[in-house]
């Protein structure tokens, strides 16, 4: 699962510090949160930022029943993101955190699903959570969006 890969990727590096939730959410403490650009070295290569970010865009959270499909095929699980597929396309990586001073992090994400409010604009990404309440208690974000390559 890209949640599995994603543990692979920072697990036993010393210039992430990071750590994963008990909600399944990858926390990162020191450089990443701070702004810092990520160059996470795993067997299969580098992931680094592209040129590509959207910096204070608008974030809201959405659940689903358990075993709930995506609009890409695959079942909703945190990490996963909501986005318009013309803008971000299904299967694109992405790093997520508050913009400006904001400590809010949602991590890696992987574009799976898409939404009406994509769609129109109102929205530029839905976070998955695993519960509504996960959902409210985030409520509106303002977040920059890394596409990662």
């Amino acid at each position: 699962s890209f949640k599995d890969a994603m543990r692979e990727l920072v697990s036993g590096r010393d210039d992430v510090d990071s750590f994963w939730g008990a909600d399944g959410m990858l926390r990162v403490t020191r450089s990443l949160a701070s702004g810092g650009h990520p160059d996470i070295s795993g067997a299969s290569g580098n992931l680094e930022f592209d040129e590509k970010v959207y910096t204070n865009v608008r974030a809201t959270g959405y659940y689903a029943r358990a075993g709930a499909g995506t609009a890409s095929g695959r079942l909703a699980q945190v990490g996963y993101v909501a986005v318009d597929p013309k803008v971000i396309p299904y299967g694109t990586k992405l790093w997520i955190v508050g913009h400006g001073s904001s400590s809010f992090v949602y991590g890696y994400a992987l574009a799976a699903d898409t939404g009406g409010a994509m769609l129109s604009g109102k929205n530029f990404v839905d976070l998955y959570y695993d519960t509504y309440y996960e959902c409210v208690l985030n409520g509106v974000k303002y977040v920059d969006v890394y596409v990662l390559e």
